[in-house]
């Protein structure tokens, strides 16, 4: 290196930037540099990213500078031809940004799953955010869209137009009047044992059964699996109907089944109220208790109660029979535990199928399955 008059320093070739001197977490390579003073030059450079099973890809750096408070900035571009991925369930076109005092890279363009699920479309999702190499999630907020600002969507979706329940995995949605039954949003990942793609929160991610929607694709027999909150659009006015549960698609042979856990809530008349739950306890003995293990029912105490208050509640049930003290989420004129529900397109309504559990009526603890029927007609809208 040569300096000349006014500190005038060559252009340096094939050199190396250790960013930063005190984190060192990035490496940029034969790298090209012009030096304009202690804090202040302009370079490109070479980055080797490494993914989970240290297969390597070059991102060029076509301009590497210092901030305003001296920390390395980088920038450069990905494009689709240079096939890029995260990993091998992931691809990624766009910019890179390297923040010398930031551990991992950060990307503003859009990915794309690999799938072969030929009823769930593919959307290139547009998503900004940083990205460990060795842990991939990618960053998923409600109202996402690709790269041509089309909204995608991540759901299992009743179809106003079609008559039909469909589901979208990272997908462009479809008719502006189909409504979500059941989304999710926060982070998209993949997991490698059951080789499922997934959506839900961080903490979900970490342990499935916290509060959370959650919903699932996975990439061998092509089944959307969700749970969470429910919305099967029971547009009752005062009659107030809340559902939680779990919801399976089948994309292949186009099936779907819904098991709820439900809170309905209406004015009724105290006194016909209590004579109905005079009238369930008299056959009581011939009526089959619920499983308190039950999935769905479980999942519903944790998604009203949260984790640690649900937990208590699950502990009384199986210790006692009944609730120590009864929640007063729960107090509803009934508290359904478990219902499993499909969609008839000839009544365009969700109908339920087998018996009913009844947790509750007000107060008053049953924890029963009972015969019944349930259904949620959807009616079309009028332009």
């Amino acid at each position: 290196m040569t300096i000349y008059r006014n500190a005038v320093i060559d252009t340096l070739e094939n050199s190396v930037i250790l960013a930063n001197t005190v984190t060192k977490y990035h490496t940029i390579r034969n790298v090209t540099a012009n030096i304009f003073g202690r804090k202040s030059y302009l370079a490109t450079g070479d980055y080797q990213y490494l993914d989970e099973n240290n297969k390597p890809y070059l991102i060029k750096f076509n301009t590497i500078k210092p901030d305003t408070t001296g920390q390395t900035v980088s920038e450069g571009d990905i494009s689709e031809d240079a096939k890029f991925q995260f990993n091998d369930y992931f691809s990624f076109a766009g910019k890179v940004y390297l923040f010398a005092g930031n551990k991992f890279l950060t990307y503003e363009g859009g990915t794309k799953i690999v799938h072969a699920c030929g009823k769930i479309g593919k959307a290139y999702l547009k998503f900004n955010g940083e990205i460990d190499p060795k842990e991939i999630l990618i960053p998923l907020p409600a109202n996402t869209t690709d790269m041509n600002g089309k909204p995608v969507g991540s759901a299992i979706i009743y179809g106003q137009d079609t008559n039909m329940v469909y589901s979208s995995f990272v997908s462009l949605r479809g008719g502006k009047k189909d409504v979500d039954v059941i989304s999710a949003d926060g982070f998209l990942g993949f997991d490698k044992e059951s080789k499922e793609y997934r959506i839900t929160n961080k903490e979900k991610f970490v342990e499935q059964s916290l509060p959370g929607n959650y919903i699932s694709l996975n990439t061998e027999n092509c089944k959307v699996y969700a749970e969470g909150k429910m919305d099967l659009g029971a547009d009752l006015g005062q009659v107030q109907f809340n559902s939680i549960g779990i919801a399976t698609h089948s994309t292949i042979n186009d099936s779907a089944t819904f098991e709820l856990m439900s809170t309905i809530d209406f004015f009724f008349d105290k006194g016909a109220l209590k004579k109905m739950i005079k009238d369930v306890e008299v056959y009581n003995n011939t009526l089959s208790p619920i499983d308190f293990s039950n999935k769905v029912f479980n999942k519903g105490i944790t998604e009203i109660l949260g984790k640690d208050r649900g937990d208590k509640v699950i502990a009384d049930l199986n210790l006692n029979g009944s609730i120590k003290k009864f929640p007063d989420e729960f107090e509803k004129t009934f508290l359904i535990t478990n219902t499993e529900m499909k969609y008839d397109k000839t009544t365009r309504s969700f109908v339920s199928t087998g018996p009913i559990g009844l947790g509750a009526i007000n107060k008053t603890e049953i924890y029963r399955q009972v015969p019944g029927n349930i259904q949620i007609q959807r009616k079309k809208r009028r332009r």
